[in-house]
């Protein structure tokens, strides 16, 4: 008694049928791996980069950052009492920043330099240099 029968799939015909189906099944991933690559230009830079700045001593620090839009610019208050990073119109306010807190900004895609203060303390200022 056989113990594997005959049939179409293990057969000759049944490896030739596999190996039909073998360039289909290439070609498929093929497309899929080229059309993710086309969506990633949608994608943030992987370049990325993140600017911290310090608020102490009621001092922004550094005073000025340059950074390229789409980049991270992360204010950390390590200061005694809160604080802002506020521009005038069309630009950007953080609100109130708590002592220990941090507050993060995604530089714009318009380019130029985005003078802030903060609210509480308008002796307080400093530049966003977005290139």
């Amino acid at each position: 008694m056989n113990m594997y029968p005959h049939n179409e799939s293990t057969g000759v015909r049944g490896l030739q049928r596999y190996a039909l189906l073998l360039p289909v099944l290439l070609l498929t991933i093929a497309l899929l791996a080229d059309q993710s690559r086309l969506a990633a230009p949608d994608a943030p830079p992987a370049s990325a980069a993140v600017q911290t700045i310090e608020i102490k001593q009621l001092k922004f620090l550094p005073p000025v950052v340059t950074v390229h839009p789409g980049d991270k610019v992360q204010w950390t208050n390590n200061d005694i009492v809160p604080h802002t990073a506020t521009t005038g119109d069309k630009g950007f306010d953080s609100g109130s920043i708590g002592v220990g807190e941090t507050w993060t900004l995604t530089a714009p895609a318009k380019k130029g330099d985005y003078f802030y203060t903060c609210t509480f303390h308008p002796n307080m200022k400093a530049k966003v240099v977005v290139q």
